[in-house]
């Protein structure tokens, strides 16, 4: 379907809905990698670093 709009046209294309599906193992994968993300707390005798990434030439 075309529309003419303001001296524009516009078409509009059915998009596949499939593609857009998510299944319920991929959002379980996911919500357990954003768990495993809030826990970063060092193991027992170490403390929390100062910076976290690599470290840069002065």
């Amino acid at each position: 379907m075309t529309l003419y709009l303001r001296g524009n046209y516009y078409s509009f294309t059915l998009r596949n809905r499939s593609a857009l599906v998510i299944t319920e193992t991929e959002l379980k994968l996911m919500a357990a990698a954003a768990k495993m993300g809030l826990k970063s707390n060092p193991k027992n005798g170490y403390s929390t670093p100062a910076a976290i990434g690599t470290p840069t030439a002065l």
